[in-house]
């Protein structure tokens, strides 16, 4: 195969074990800008190519024809080996039949659809082979010149590059940036983050939780603002906190009791509003009606809804503004449950407050704390999550422990029977984090990456393709690639590494941000944010394009534009529509379109202006 991408080679294979020769030119007739090659059982054409570019190969396209009538239809095979010849491991063979004879003058270029898409990395080599089964026959184009080191960009959107030598053309699926960083799941909402710093919602907006300024509810993700500094974001019941790399705190939704901490105000606000001036806020965990958080010199504060004591503050007074716990410096994460708290001191130490009927502060009895008290059972607590009348905790052993209101099996201990100390799940040693918050339903990730949900389950919130409920541990899928996930109600959402967002369960009100408002039982991915952004976004200063998502069709508007064209393509990069667009509003109709991600690219007298749409 070619070693040196300086030297201009025509890569040919006299059999599946022979490279690096030099084209014999006894084996094809010269032709302006290239070469003919003939293809067949005991020819074999292949190419080792550098990638140009890591994402997913589902299409190589060739040019091929029918010299001096050698053609013979029948079926062709395309092989993908990794590496710099056949050394490597066999990828992909996809077989594929030419039925009718391509052109004897010129060239076709055929399309290889590939029966397996490959995962490719740039930088790294790997070799195409094209070769005829039994008598098949047909004319391969190698060409007269060097593109670029093996790899050459054709067309940003597609993400293709021309190889050199032999005429192949490999289409992929750029590796995307990660769409998201950070999720938090409320009642019925959801608010995530993604890596630029952007801030998202989707959901139920009754109270305006969602940041949007008004109190509509959102199926899709819609960005909130135009803030890129948003780090981290906590969504209680109905009301959503989140922190900027500022260090500054900001809060919205549902005002009552004080849980905004805006002050003595119980007003709704439906967009991000500072909570005091301090810079200084680390983290923040919002509860059903109250919020925890603690600050970079390690103390912590509380505020809103204290009935049962859950602020630590010794009373059962609500606060209106952020309030210290104590005056301790050595707080390291907290979290807040429906009516009670609970909190991780730098040296494991474990303290909970608030309500306790149902033995969620794990101290042996049933009853109601108003300052923190510490669970002395154990000094070694890693994480914590509080959720509904109940606690799940992990250790630095790796091990879990649940306790309090049991239900419907949420503490994953093969019964339903409430626990008022922490009591052991399983065996395992390898859990990493767990989530609990309004439900009665629970999901925790292990450090191998794979994805664990026990509880109710009545409207497919456990991911399992069901709806009944369990009462252990029991793993959803068999993806090993689990990052983070965040428990609502009766939904659930999930990033796996490399910012790919899923989302599950109940959906009524489109917590689910898939762009509808259909029940979901296993999880289903949500797309990026750079494609669900508006529903109406402006694509250049004279292209806009609505809705998106869409059903059925979608409004392309052109403005002050000359020799406008349009042109649709799916993700495999099959062009499905052309069409000259004649007025300034243009209706297109999607509504035969397969469920989807496609390319709108509009071209014109400015140029090229290329948009992602959804068709839901």
């Amino acid at each position: 195969m070619k070693k040196n991408l300086l030297f201009l080679m025509v890569t040919f294979f006299t059999s599946v074990t022979s490279f690096s020769q030099t084209i014999d030119q006894s084996n094809g007739t010269a032709l302006i800008g290239g070469y003919v090659n003939i293809v067949n059982v005991t020819n074999a054409l292949g190419q080792s190519i550098t990638a140009g570019v890591s994402g997913s190969m589902t299409k190589i396209k060739v040019r091929v024809k029918n010299e001096s009538s050698t053609f013979v239809s029948g079926n062709f095979q395309m092989r993908i080996f990794s590496g710099n010849g056949y050394g490597g491991t066999l990828l992909s063979t996809t077989t594929f039949a030419i039925a009718t004879a391509p052109t004897s003058s010129g060239w076709d270029e055929l399309d290889i659809i590939l029966s397996t898409p490959i995962d490719i990395t740039s930088g790294n080599f790997y070799t195409l082979d094209f070769k005829g089964i039994g008598t098949a026959n047909v004319n391969m184009h190698s060409t007269g010149n060097n593109y670029a080191n093996g790899g050459r960009y054709f067309n940003q959107d597609n993400s293709g590059y021309e190889t050199s030598d032999l005429w192949f053309r490999t289409y992929v699926i750029a590796a995307a940036d990660p769409c998201w960083s950070q999720i938090s799941t409320g009642g019925s909402h959801s608010v995530a983050i993604a890596p630029n710093g952007t801030l998202w919602s989707w959901g139920y907006n009754n109270y305006g939780q969602l940041g949007l300024g008004d109190t509509t509810t959102r199926t899709a993700p819609t960005q909130i603002g135009t803030a890129i500094n948003w780090q981290s974001v906590s969504c209680g019941g109905s009301h959503t906190l989140a922190l900027k790399t500022d260090g500054t705190l900001w809060s919205w939704g549902y005002g009552s009791e004080g849980r905004l901490g805006l002050g003595n105000d119980s007003t709704n606000r439906n967009i991000p509003i500072q909570v005091g001036t301090d810079t200084n806020w680390q983290s923040v965990s919002s509860g059903g009606s109250h919020t925890l958080a603690l600050k970079t010199d390690g103390t912590l504060w509380s505020w809103g809804n204290n009935f049962y004591g859950q602020l630590g503050l010794g009373d059962t007074t609500n606060r209106y503004a952020p309030i210290q716990v104590g005056a301790d410096t050595n707080w390291q994460s907290v979290s807040g449950g429906s009516w009670h708290a609970l909190a991780i001191k730098s040296n494991g130490d474990l303290w909970l407050w608030g309500k306790n009927d149902f033995g969620q502060l794990g101290l042996g009895d049933n009853a109601q704390r108003n300052i923190p008290a510490q669970l002395v059972t154990a000094t070694n607590w890693q994480s914590i999550s509080a959720g509904n009348e109940n606690t799940l905790a992990i250790q630095t052993g790796g091990t879990l422990w649940s306790w309090g209101y049991n239900s419907n099996s949420q503490l994953g201990l093969g019964d339903i029977n409430n626990r008022n100390i922490p009591t052991q799940v399983g065996t395992a040693t390898n859990w990493q984090s767990v989530s609990s918050n309004l439900g009665l339903y629970r999901l925790a990730i292990k450090t191998d990456g794979t994805l664990w949900s026990w509880g109710s389950n009545n409207l497919g919130q456990l991911g399992l393709g069901d709806t009944m409920d369990r009462n252990t541990p029991v793993q959803v899928g068999t993806a090993t690639n689990w990052q983070s996930v965040s428990c609502a109600a009766i939904h659930t959402v999930a990033v796996q590494t490399g910012g790919v967002l899923w989302s599950w369960g109940r959906n009524d009100y489109g917590q689910l941000g898939l762009g509808d408002t259909t029940q979901r039982n296993s999880p289903t991915e949500i797309e990026c944010s750079t494609v669900l952004s508006n529903e109406s976004f402006e694509v250049s200063n004279h292209i806009k394009m609505y809705p998106n998502p869409t059903y059925n069709f979608v409004t392309v508007e052109v403005n002050n534009l000359t020799n406008v064209k349009l042109q649709v393509v799916d993700i495999t990069g099959k062009i499905l529509m052309n069409k000259a667009l004649n007025s300034n509003s243009n209706n297109v109709d999607v509504q035969l379109f397969p469920s989807g991600m496609y390319l709108f690219k509009v071209s014109s007298n400015e140029g090229v202006s290329t948009s992602k749409i959804i068709k839901n």
